[in-house]
């Protein structure tokens, strides 16, 4: 029994290595096509172009919190999902899709009149299309996170994202302008759903018969992602109310580019571990020492990966983007060791993710949030882009703490 156990224990752990890495390996692929996007539109587009793409995604993200229903996180903590329970969450990601498309077009008004940007409404008209498109992809897919099968998932997010990529790269050629963003975003989209039906055999159909057992957390999920969007947000809200269009485009691409490293990194190993701990819930003793270990190797990577690119930033923005983009650097020198902080806070995420506790994580990301509420108060009274992020890296830091 007990060499049961110990080998049962082993191939978990394989697992969960071998998921980590390709977890990484997805996430630094897809980064380093961003990376070379970023630096060719970079070329391509001006900072307003980015800024109003930034204004359209605080747009977005705001409505998109209300589609956080959680019942893929459901799906992949079910002992034993069957084919209802599979089709009633993709029911429901289409039934959430369609409101949130409708709410986007009735809201694209108000957000073109709260940014005092007429040119976000049709922007917004079109990414209406972007929620249906996004719940309608195979929900089959979750079994590549249920039975640990990442090297299936990095061939989905890879093959979508080279194709997004060129056809966005294609667009900022012929238009010279945001729409070759706006519309490489709602392509992505649209091969995401085409090739999860292609890559997974899966035929979803259109079912409410679990609707109880996969929404039991809902609510605390939106709440939960409610405070996720003030702490992703608020920044740039602030920058676009008090700095304008421009500045907005030079703090957006700043904080893309500061992400980069350290998210790309620990992101990934997020997403291989969530199942994994779900795996180990019933041992806690097993749990406490794997989630140890993994709190301490984030803290290393997240720190050398965020400090170092702090340190290089210049070089960086002069190689990567050119001299033109040289107004971002010191953003970036601020930014980069923020991001290494909300790195490594984020590293508990998937254990309460697999405890299914997401009333206390919803009420912790709101602590959280309310302390970066203040440091940003603070950011605005000085005034500028360098003080709004300094003030997000002091909140930053108090959420690794």
């Amino acid at each position: 029994m007990a060499e049961d156990q110990k080998s049962s224990n082993e191939s978990l752990g394989g697992k969960l290595m071998s998921g980590s890495v390709w977890m990484i390996a997805m996430r630094w692929s897809m980064r380093l096509l961003g990376l070379v996007s970023t630096a060719i539109l970079a070329r391509l587009l001006t900072p307003e172009n980015f800024g109003l793409v930034a204004m359209s995604a605080i747009a977005v993200g705001f409505i998109e919190v209300f589609a956080q229903l959680g019942v893929e996180l459901a799906l992949i903590r079910h002992p034993n999902p069957q084919r209802r329970h599979y089709d009633t969450a993709w029911t429901f990601n289409i039934l959430i899709g369609v409101v949130l498309g409708a709410l986007m077009v009735l809201v694209a008004p108000f957000a073109a009149a709260f940014f005092e940007e007429p040119r976000i409404e049709p922007v917004l008209w079109v990414l209406a299309a972007a929620p249906l498109v996004k719940g309608a992809v195979n929900i089959g897919i979750v079994d590549f996170h249920r039975d640990l099968q990442f090297s299936k998932d990095f061939q989905y997010n890879f093959i979508t994202r080279i194709a997004g990529f060129f056809t966005t790269i294609t667009l900022a050629l012929v238009f010279r302008n945001y729409w070759a963003l706006v519309i490489g975003t709602m392509d992505h989209g649209v091969y995401g759903l085409i090739f999860s039906f292609f890559i997974y055999p899966y035929r979803p159909k259109f079912c409410l018969q679990e609707s109880r057992s996969l929404l039991p957390s809902s609510f605390w999920v939106v709440v939960k992602g409610m405070g996720d969007f003030v702490i992703a947000k608020l920044d740039q809200i602030i920058v676009v109310r008090s700095l304008g269009t421009e500045a907005t485009g030079i703090y957006y691409l700043s904080a893309e580019i500061s992400r980069i490293a350290t998210f790309s990194t620990i992101l990934p190993i997020g997403r291989a571990l969530h199942p994994g701990y779900v795996k180990l819930i019933d041992d806690p003793e097993r749990l406490a020492s794997a989630y140890l270990k993994v709190f301490a190797f984030i803290v290393m990577v997240a720190a050398s990966i965020g400090l170092g690119l702090s340190a290089v930033s210049k070089d960086f923005i002069a190689v990567v983007l050119g001299s033109q983009w040289a107004t971002v650097v010191p953003i970036i020198e601020i930014l980069a060791a923020s991001q290494a902080a909300m790195a490594i806070s984020i590293s508990v995420s998937p254990l309460l993710q697999a405890a299914g506790n997401f009333r206390r994580w919803a009420m912790l990301i709101w602590v959280i949030a309310f302390v970066l509420v203040c440091s940003l108060m603070i950011g605005v009274a000085y005034g500028g882009l360098i003080a709004i992020a300094w003030a997000h890296l002091g909140g930053s830091l108090w959420r690794c703490c």
